[in-house]
């Protein structure tokens, strides 16, 4: 292979047989897999992947950076971050080198997919600006279109921009970790183009529900606890951000609380929110903090 490229896939008490099939999607277009486990006990009866239990969730910002420490050891050129349920094209990776060396000259950083939401049946409008969609079809015909920021799975990350970005904020444990890294990216003047010929079938959310005709992912308590937190945390204390950037942010916590309270409606959901948005404007990042209201 002219191109090191090794993939690094975080898991939490994954299912078994569907991590199984993320594996086969791309074991075979990669050097080396790491999985870098936030728990203690997974194996597998692959000998060509090297698991790494970290002994309990320390979330995923800090798991993909012990994934990418041990790439970029191994004297990798490329990245894959990807999730436990993600399932990979067989030219995913052919692609993504294509369209590197079209693009390598404009300082790229990372290049994405398109993203199938198996949970809501459809393609995730890729992010073009911080809160402005690409909802036109026709752009989809482009060849690259560069964006401001994509989910973790699926990004191919050029390891030399690491130098200068940096890697994920582990401060944020889970949610928002991948945008607060593409953003500085943006920020720093190197770019992230979507291939939207490229797609990976992924699962966001815990499900959904109907309501008043729109349909909705939800989230555990948890999650909403980090989404409200960490995206509070980015409005107040993110250097990058302008000042009608920062509001955009409120308005997403708005929209984040409201999704929460018609999903689970529950005394303790006043709680969960006052904690979040508390620990987020405080720069109080203690994951610990979930415990306070007994969240798993």
């Amino acid at each position: 292979m002219k191109n090191t490229i090794d993939c690094i896939i975080v898991t939490y008490r994954p299912e078994i047989l569907l991590l199984k099939k993320t594996i086969e999607s791309i074991q075979k277009q990669v050097r080396n897999c790491y999985i870098i486990n936030n728990g203690i006990d997974l194996s597998l009866d692959n000998k060509k992947i090297t698991i790494v239990n970290l002994g309990k969730n320390y979330g995923i910002a800090y798991a993909l950076n012990r994934g990418i420490e041990i790439a970029r050891r191994n004297n990798a050129d490329f990245i894959i971050l990807s999730d436990q349920d993600t399932i990979y094209p067989a030219d995913y990776v052919k692609k993504n080198i294509i369209a590197y060396d079209e693009l390598k000259y404009r300082k790229v950083a990372a290049l994405t997919p398109v993203v199938f939401d198996k949970i809501r049946n459809k393609r995730i409008p890729i992010m073009v600006r911080k809160f402005s969609r690409l909802n036109s079809k026709n752009n989809y015909f482009k060849n690259y279109i560069r964006i401001s920021h994509t989910i973790t799975s699926g990004t191919f990350i050029i390891v030399d921009s690491l130098d200068d970005v940096g890697l994920m904020n582990e401060k944020l444990f889970i949610d928002c970790v991948d945008f607060e890294w593409c953003w500085r990216v943006n920020a720093l003047g190197y770019k992230i183009f979507s291939i939207p010929d490229l797609v990976i079938f992924h699962k966001l959310g815990d499900g959904v529900k109907v309501v008043f005709g729109k349909v909705i992912e939800y989230r555990s308590d948890t999650r909403y606890y980090y989404m409200i937190r960490n995206t509070c945390y980015l409005a107040r204390f993110f250097q990058y951000l302008k000042w009608y950037e920062r509001v955009g942010c409120i308005k997403k916590v708005l929209i984040t609380i409201l999704k929460y309270v018609i999903m689970k409606p529950c005394i303790n959901n006043i709680k969960l929110i006052r904690l979040a948005i508390k620990d987020g404007l405080t720069a109080t990042l203690n994951s610990d903090n979930k415990n306070i209201l007994g969240l798993n």
